[in-house]
């Protein structure tokens, strides 16, 4: 078996100010740091024992990312993939004015730019296809992936046979900071079972 615990960053300083995030870089808050580590040290106090942990490269993932990998004794690898969405232009603008603009528009293209120099809905499913396509091929085990709330929503939507559809998502996973999915994927019949998920309250949603 697989099992997968797909986790966001903890609290960055974009999220305390409200921007939208995309590939800026923001590093911990001191809050982020302490939600990461008592998410760490729940999983330890569970038994869990990961045989490895992939995360994005962007600065609030990779930190979260190395301090479960102390808690836990687990080296640390890097994946590209698993990048929240580049949002171009609107990156570091208000988040919920660039995400309420979105919502109220008239079209909703899903191989189209959602702002000048963005990445489309398709161009971050398939990045997040990639990711787990490259972790199912590791050896069974335990592994976790430290990413954004973003990609994690189209890696799991990817998992239910979601795809980008040209209209809002059919399907949303509230991803507060330092929540995560636990889910197991048996290789002989080619299911998934979604063990656990610990996410947020509605008003405590973000997608970067």
């Amino acid at each position: 078996m697989h099992d997968l615990f797909l986790i966001r960053h903890g609290e960055s300083a974009f999220n305390a100010d409200g921007l939208l995030q995309g590939h800026l870089d923001s590093s911990l808050t001191p809050k982020g740091r302490r939600q990461v580590q008592r998410l760490a040290e729940s999983l330890k106090a569970e038994g869990q024992a990961f045989h490895g942990i992939v995360t994005s490269p962007l600065a609030r993932a990779r930190e979260s990312a190395y301090i479960l990998g102390k808690v836990l004794d687990c080296e640390v690898e890097e994946d590209p993939d698993w990048m929240e969405r580049k949002w171009g232009e609107a990156q570091g603008r208000p988040r919920d004015q660039v995400l309420e603009k979105r919502m109220s528009g008239q079209t909703w293209n899903p191989f189209a730019p959602p702002a000048k120099d963005a990445e489309s809905d398709w161009e971050v499913y398939q990045r997040a296809m990639r990711g787990l396509q490259r972790l199912l091929r590791k050896a069974p085990g335990r592994y976790a992936v430290v990413a954004h709330g973003g990609v994690l929503n189209m890696a799991l939507r990817a998992i239910a046979g979601l795809a980008p559809t040209g209209g809002p998502p059919p399907l949303h996973f509230a991803f507060d900071n330092a929540s995560h999915a636990w889910l197991r994927f048996d290789p002989k019949r080619g299911t998934w079972r979604m063990l656990r998920f610990i996410g947020a309250p509605p008003e405590s949603r973000r997608e970067d």
